[in-house]
């Protein structure tokens, strides 16, 4: 349930009657509805829209940690070819070698599990916020083929703003198709600049390893 915006009374300067009137202290969007229409814009596909909800000084930050992992899983490939092309990556390898080594050695590998199996190079020169627009229609990809959605049936528990810059967001997951019910709310935290409420990044709405979700859902669907 969205939680309702602060209210404040508006001054009355008549002696003879007073008349208080609610109001929100600002036009602009609560974080409960920052949220809603960042989940809606995945849920219509709009990957573009649903970044511009999201801070952009988290970005970059997952770009570079989403690119390693691919990195990582490039190196796999390469080092086993009889590995499954969808096989997730194994972080030993990727420990030992430098980011940079391995897109120098590797960033002509295409990478499947993304729009347009793009080069892993084409991913790392992408602006952060189109590879995270990218990311966001991967992961949507690997959920409708477990017979979900990315913004599947989300219901907002509640809303807390600790202080003018930092809020968090409650809310669960129905069941759905899927029976994929949270037990427990989940959180998401938003940052506020400029005056406007930005999502915080976390592994629940963008996890940065595909190829674990991937292997999850494929999973679910050899289960009985």
């Amino acid at each position: 349930m969205l939680a309702f915006p602060r209210l404040v009374g508006l001054a009355c300067a008549s002696a003879l009657l007073v008349v208080c009137i609610p109001t929100r202290t600002s036009l602009r969007p609560t974080p409960s509805e920052r949220v809603m229409s960042f989940f809606s814009a995945l849920e219509v596909g709009e990957w573009g829209r649903a970044v511009s909800f999201v801070d952009s000084g988290q970005t970059e930050a997952f770009q570079e940690r989403a690119m390693y992992t691919l990195a990582a899983w490039a190196e796999a490939q390469h080092r086993a070819p009889e590995r499954h092309p969808d096989s997730d990556p194994q972080d030993t390898s990727a420990q030992d070698s430098s980011y940079k080594l391995l897109l120098k050695n590797y960033g002509q590998t295409r990478v499947p599990i993304y729009p347009g199996a793009p080069q892993l190079a084409e991913l790392a020169s992408r602006r952060s916020g189109e590879f995270l627009a990218q990311h966001f229609a991967a992961l949507a990809a690997i959920q409708r083929e477990g017979a979900s959605t990315i913004a599947e049936r989300v219901h907002l528990e509640s809303e807390v703003i600790a202080n003018d810059t930092l809020a968090r967001v409650l809310y669960r997951r129905s069941p759905g198709s899927t029976g994929n019910e949270s037990k427990e709310a989940l959180t998401i935290h938003l940052h506020r600049t400029e005056g406007d409420w930005y999502l915080l990044l976390n592994d629940e709405i963008a996890p940065p390893n595909l190829f674990v979700e991937q292997r999850l859902k494929e999973q679910m669907r050899r289960q009985p």
